[in-house]
């Protein structure tokens, strides 16, 4: 199915003596350390020492060692220099940051990382070399016989996919579920998975809860899986046994506990990407806590990471893949609109487009770039692969690549691009939304967006937190707005504050239990108020100081309209009676399933992007 090859290519150890000298004669002779000009070039993964360590030497020019004079920059791009800022390069081309960010998918203009190529809008930027040119990846297609659909039994969308042993497995609204390879046949209409999970299941005296990442190990023949809360968990399909590898703990010395995203395996360890910490992370079998196995500015842009072989692989949310080093990876490649997943798989490496249908396999004799061709196809939210198939997920259906076309072959289709969530079409279904105050904008860190971890209560974080650093002026006290048209179904008008002698039992007895009941949390929420936009949409304003003195129940309200202020009612600061510690916890809900749940945290945050 993948018929193409990879051109070796040598290995440069006598390069590695060569820096070596070179190092250490700089920094012999050199009494005073002067900024090097900026690194262009990629260097080789076959050097034969760590891409990190190398890159992160710009006294050497790296440039000269190992490929010669830096590459020409083509037209209608920019490199990022050191110290340049989104905003300067704008100026500098007579465009604007918004367009500039827009075109090269930029989340964060505060996390723009030297040696970026960035995309200039104008004539240049038409004529600019695309992607694609690269010979060592083949372009594809797939559809008719070769693309097979098949709509799934399941009560949500499957976010992830991994195949272990005959089974595919799917982690759907935050559980596992599993499937025969048999079963899925050209033939098969509906298919409905095996459920083997719930929320309350209880492993070693921790409870599933929602499950969010999940990836094998051949070393034992398990699955591993992460939780929102942190903890890591296995189950063993032969016995259809639960075990605990690790569980989720503060880390003494770190403010920001880890935020995992994503888990990969090499050997018998898990690593975990933790974009907060801008980290990944070693948890390594019978240790009882986390390491830190690199970290660099580079991997607070990722989304996700897989390991092929040795190697680690970080998909990033400018649609480009990395090494774990911060190299690019398949450099040749074109951007992925929406870099959904990547995965480890027996048939090598795979990433996956969401917004483009995508699916890029990397396997030791080449790569292939498919594109799935089926109409109605919703975006694809994972992928993996096995035995020359490929299996991917869109929505609640499950397609299946068993033949390839070449590219030109299958004619274009008309896709299902709605925003579906729990079976509710966010763009419309719901009014328009807009932000809780006026000129703010959505965290860019994914530890304060629905999914997150709370060590403080072993819970899954289910709302959005907005500090003063997310909205001009924000203070205790600052006016609340809600987001869009609606019914007021909660008010908290006789709200009374946690007293300290209970609060600290009951603190106690979550620690004892790894998790917060729902009674707890809806007291460590605070001071609420709750609107109803859509039926069964609803969003709720939570930590409040106090609430709107003409505010009823039942009552219609605009876009705009104050309905509380600031405060930090439930959490420990309001407790014991400080200002400390205010914000708003602001969460919108689809039905039972608060916005994001049952899937990645970056996805997440990227249909609040879209939404807001």
């Amino acid at each position: 199915m993948y018929p193409f090859q990879l051109s070796p290519t040598g290995r440069f150890h006598w390069r590695w003596c060569v820096l070596v000298a070179v190092f250490l004669l700089a920094l012999t002779c050199a009494p005073v350390a002067q900024a090097a000009p900026p690194l262009h070039c990629a260097v080789p993964p076959t050097m034969g020492v760590p891409t990190w360590l190398l890159a992160s030497m710009q006294s050497v020019s790296l440039c000269d060692l190992v490929a010669g004079a830096s590459p020409q920059v083509p037209a209608g791009e920019h490199v990022v220099a050191a110290g340049e800022t989104l905003s300067a390069i704008a100026q500098r081309y007579n465009t604007t940051t918004a367009v500039l960010a827009e075109l090269n998918g930029i989340r964060d203009p505060g996390l723009l990382a030297i040696g970026t190529r960035l995309r200039l809008p104008g004539p240049g930027a038409e004529s600019a070399p695309t992607q694609t040119t690269n010979p060592g990846i083949q372009l594809a297609s797939a559809c008719g016989e070769g693309l097979s659909a098949h709509p799934l039994d399941i009560p949500a969308e499957p976010a992830r996919l991994e195949i272990l042993g005959d089974r595919l497995y799917m982690l759907a609204g935050g559980q596992l579920y599993g499937l025969p390879l048999s079963q899925i046949t050209d033939g098969a209409a509906l298919l409905t998975p095996e459920s083997l999970s719930s929320p309350t299941t209880e492993v070693g005296g921790i409870m599933l809860q929602e499950l969010m990442d999940l990836t094998a190990d051949s070393t034992t023949g398990e699955l591993v899986i992460l939780n929102k809360v942190g903890d890591l968990l296995a189950y063993r399909p032969e016995s259809a046994s639960w075990s605990v590898r690790m569980v989720a703990a503060s880390l003494p010395g770190y403010w920001i506990d880890p935020q995992y995203l994503a888990i990969t395996q090499i050997g018998a360890s898990t690593y975990a990407l933790d974009q907060d910490n801008a980290s990944v992370w070693r948890l390594a079998p019978g240790a009882s806590q986390p390491v830190v196995q690199r970290s660099g500015g580079y991997i607070a842009g990722a989304s996700d990471l897989a390991a092929w072989g040795e190697r680690l692989v970080l998909a990033r949310r400018d649609g480009t893949l990395t090494d774990g080093g911060g190299a690019a990876h398949l450099a040749g490649l074109e951007k992925l609109s929406w870099a959904s997943d990547v995965n480890a798989t027996s048939d090598g490496l795979l990433a996956v487009d969401g917004d483009g249908r995508r699916v890029v396999l990397e396997g030791p004799e080449g790569t292939v770039d498919v594109r799935l061709r089926a109409a109605g196809m919703q975006r694809l939210r994972t992928a993996t692969a096995s035995g020359g198939v490929i299996y991917a997920v869109g929505g609640t259906v499950l397609y299946r690549v068993t033949s390839l076309q070449p590219e030109a072959s299958c004619p274009a289709v008309p896709w299902d691009d709605r925003w579906m969530f729990n079976g509710v079409d966010l763009n419309n279904d719901v009014p328009a939304l807009t932000l809780p105050f006026a000129g703010g904008i959505l965290p860019s860190r994914p530890r304060s967006y629905p999914g997150a971890r709370r060590m403080y209560r072993y819970g899954i974080h289910e709302g959005v937190d907005f500090y003063d650093g997310d909205a001009p002026g924000l203070a205790y006290g600052s006016a609340v707005a809600v987001i869009a048209p609606g019914t007021v179904v909660r008010i908290d008008s006789d709200f009374a504050e946690i007293p300290p002698a209970d609060y600290e039992p009951m603190m106690r007895e979550i620690a004892q239990m790894h998790r917060t009941p729902e009674e707890y949390l809806d007291r460590l929420r605070g001071q609420q108020v709750w609107v109803e936009h859509a039926p069964g949409v609803v969003s709720r304003y939570s930590h409040l100081s106090a609430v709107a003195s003409d505010l009823q129940v039942g009552d219609h309200v605009e876009t705009g309209h104050v309905i509380g202020r600031v405060g930090n009612s439930g959490t420990s600061d309001g407790v014991y009676r400080t200002t400390a510690g205010y914000h708003l916890h602001w969460e919108i809900w689809v039905g039972s399933r608060y916005l994001g749940q049952g899937l990645t945290i970056p996805e997440t945050m990227r249909i609040y992007r879209q939404l807001f």
